[in-house]
C-alpha cells in the first residue's frame, strides 16, 4: 500500500524537499495512492513554486472533488495551484 503512512515512513526524499519547483500531474484520477503521494509531496516540498493538475478529457465528479481537497492540504511552500484539462499532446513542449 502506498498510503500516506508509507510515504512518511520512507523518510525525507531530498529532491522533493529541496529541489523540485514545478510539479505537473497528468491524467489525474484522484485515486487513494495518488492522493497519498500528493499529500506527502505537498507537506515536504519546501521550494515548490507551482503545481499543475491536468484532468483527463472526461473528468468525473469524484476527480473534481479530489482536486478541490488538494487545495486545502497544508503545504510546506506557498506554491500556486492550477487545474486544467489535458491537451491532445501527451508531451510538454520541452519534451518534443
Amino acid at each position: 500500500k502506498l498510503n500516506l503512512k508509507f510515504w512518511h515512513k520512507s523518510g525525507i526524499i531530498e529532491c522533493i524537499r529541496s529541489r523540485i519547483k514545478l510539479l505537473v500531474v497528468r491524467d489525474f484520477k484522484g485515486g487513494r495512492n495518488e492522493m497519498a503521494f500528493l499529500k506527502f509531496f505537498f507537506q515536504t516540498a519546501l521550494v515548490l513554486e507551482e503545481v499543475v493538475i491536468l484532468l483527463p478529457d472526461d473528468p468525473t465528479d469524484h476527480m473534481y472533488r479530489k482536486v478541490v481537497s488538494l487545495r486545502h492540504i497544508e503545504r510546506a511552500s506557498e506554491a500556486s495551484f492550477t487545474v486544467g484539462k489535458q491537451v491532445c499532446s501527451s508531451r510538454l513542449p520541452s519534451e518534443r
